[in-house]
């Protein structure tokens, strides 16, 4: 025997000896190993069915199926007529009679004077006869109980909303036909506009989407916005003006926010269950769903897939993670801004802790905070509106404004919400020509009556403000 072969016979020797030494203590470890990920899977697994049955039992939605609701006759459903109505915007709308109704709007402003108002009169009146002609179809809309959209909830992040492009379109110009009407003179009809323009922004309220709570929200600013500019040209009747109060306190931005964090946190146990049912590989796949990011390639899929069986339990894991952010989101969602804050470092201070394994819950655990701003941002411009037809009506009942906010409440049967932000009054302060009123806002504090600004400067605080001269 040669000294190589003796060599390799050696080898094998030893490696047998220790294959001999070692095959049952590896056995034992991988047997300890596979029952313990077992227990895990099940402990977890367990776990999360749990809370989700919990969830059930106080009628809260978890599944995309359930956020559609039963389906709503074809007779009874505004949706139906909706579509007409953006049929006939898509048939007759140009891109010039849409920038002209847009460009009115900016121009007038929250709060225009006449004189601030820039535009061609003789082109506003063309474009505004393109969208005159849908108004009869809207009020049919909005003659019927229930508005429900042919959404596709069961395919979770691929779900598309196409119907709150146009809601926003066909709110702006209803907006803009009313501005048109008061600087014509027909106050009744730019009211009646006004009106349709705050029901429109809440045709889609009801469906549990956070999309769907802040296109209601912007919706709702335009009318508002719209609202106070017609109010110049002339004031509302008693009953008018009453009855457009009652809307704007009809407006439960608040609870529309919290349905909506619901709905989502539906969707995240839809993508969770996705998982759990395609195990590691459906990864690459949901993350193209809700991203455009690339598919994973053969090889990578075929890893996952290897990895799948053992990764169960961490996706599990992951769920439970992500249902006590959740569970935190929606305890305050229904909650004003100013104590939102204080939970923020909270809730980063969760999302901080989170183990590298929660993939999903990172990816899907946004900070809402923003969100509850602007909640209580439209809550407060809403407010500011309410206060200014309630003071329009003391005047023409008293000759003046009133000197204080507490005044207009002790003569007012009306409801006169308090500023969200700081939940006190709204500061108010007569002027010679009118009143000053307004929010503190976002920065919970009060600068004077300094307007907030947007864009960059959106960052250095200030006021949400109403100043009135008529």
């Amino acid at each position: 025997m040669t000294p190589a072969q003796t060599e390799i016979n050696t080898r094998e020797s030893r490696f047998s000896r220790f294959v001999r030494r070692t095959w049952k203590p590896l056995l034992v470890v991988i047997v300890v190993l596979v029952v313990i990920h077992g227990i895990a899977t099940m402990i977890l697994g367990r776990r999360f069915e749990a809370e989700v049955r919990t969830l059930k039992a106080q009628g809260e939605p978890v599944s995309t199926a359930e956020l559609g609701g039963p389906k709503v006759p074809d007779d009874q459903n505004a949706a139906v007529v909706y579509a007409k109505v953006f049929y006939l915007l898509k048939e007759k709308e140009t891109r010039e009679s849409s920038a002209t109704m847009e460009n009115l709007l900016k121009s007038v402003g929250a709060i225009p004077s006449k004189k601030k108002i820039d535009v061609v009169w003789t082109d506003v009146n063309t474009a505004a006869q393109v969208y005159r002609q849908v108004v009869p179809v809207v009020q049919e809309a909005l003659s019927r109980p229930k508005c429900q959209f042919p959404v596709n909830w069961q395919s979770g992040p691929e779900a598309t909303f196409p119907h709150y492009a146009y809601f926003r379109n066909l709110t702006r110009m209803l907006s803009a036909l009313a501005v048109v009407d008061a600087h014509d003179g027909k106050l009744d009809d730019a009211y009646t506009k006004i009106e349709l323009a705050f029901q429109v922004a809440k045709a889609a309220k009801d469906e549990p989407i956070l999309i769907s709570a802040l296109v209601t929200i912007s919706c709702t600013q335009t009318a508002n916005g719209a609202l106070q500019a017609v109010l110049k040209y002339g004031q509302p009747s008693s009953l008018e003006a009453l009855k457009l109060n009652n809307m704007l306190s009809d407006t439960d931005f608040r609870r529309e926010w919290a349905n909506g964090i619901k709905g989502e946190r539906a969707m995240g146990l839809w993508m969770f269950n996705y998982l759990l049912q395609r195990g590691a590989a459906g990864y690459g796949s949901l993350m193209h769903q809700m991203d455009g990011r690339e598919e994973p390639s053969a090889a990578q899929r075929v890893l996952l897939q290897t990895v799948s069986a053992l990764w169960r339990p961490m996706i599990y894991a992951d769920a439970g993670y992500y249902l006590r952010y959740m569970a935190a989101n929606v305890a305050s969602s229904e909650k004003p801004y100013r104590t939102v804050t204080l939970q923020e470092k909270n809730t980063e201070g969760m999302l901080a802790k989170l183990p590298r394994y929660a993939i999903l819950t990172r990816t899907l655990a946004p900070i809402f905070t923003q969100g509850s701003a602007k909640v209580d941002e439209a809550r407060a411009n809403t407010g500011l509106t309410q206060l200014l037809l309630a003071a329009l009506q003391y005047k023409s009942h008293n000759g003046a404004y009133p000197e204080t906010v507490s005044q207009l409440r002790s003569t007012s049967s009306w409801d006169i919400p308090m500023d969200p932000f700081s939940g006190k009054e709204f500061v108010y302060k007569r002027t010679s020509k009118g009143f000053v009123a307004y929010s503190i806002g976002t920065d919970l504090k009060d600068d004077g009556g300094r307007p907030v600004k947007t864009g960059k400067d959106y960052d250095k605080g200030g006021d949400i403000v109403l100043d009135w001269e008529r």
